[in-house]
């Protein structure tokens, strides 16, 4: 010890010694799924709210930590790895049997209800013109 604080000086301030230390860890479940299929593999968007499970079925199927099962995305067979990128907006799907990668786009669209929303025009048009505003 002596060698040791002549050959560092003043800088020296402690030397602690490595110890077996115990800790405890705690889990909570955030949300559990119960799956139609086996899953292959499973990615999860960045900010946690999407869980993104392969299945061994060739479907992807989309878990909202939320609302449960959002929707299901047809990949076919053979894909055995999915990764998240773009912030959850391009999946990264690998197929190591035929040393394949593909990246597919990811948008969700959402349906709106305007059954009892205010409208201009006829009841059945073909198109509809839907305007959120803010008047503040």
């Amino acid at each position: 010890m002596k060698n040791l604080t002549r050959l560092l000086g003043a800088g020296l301030v402690a030397l602690t010694l490595a110890t077996t230390a115990q800790g405890a860890v705690d889990l909570q479940t955030i949300r559990e799924f119960t799956l139609p299929a086996k899953p292959v593999d499973v990615a999860l968007s960045p900010d946690g709210r999407l869980t993104f499970v392969l299945a061994d079925n060739g479907n992807i199927l989309v878990y909202a930590v939320d609302s449960g099962l959002k929707d299901t995305i047809a990949v076919g067979p053979g894909i055995d790895r999915i990764a998240v990128a773009d912030e959850g907006r391009t999946l990264v799907l690998t197929n190591t049997k035929t040393k394949q990668v593909r990246q597919v786009s990811v948008a969700f669209q959402a349906t709106i209800d305007t059954a009892n929303s205010p409208f201009k025009g006829k009841k059945d048009a073909p198109i509809v013109v839907a305007v959120f505003s803010d008047f503040q």
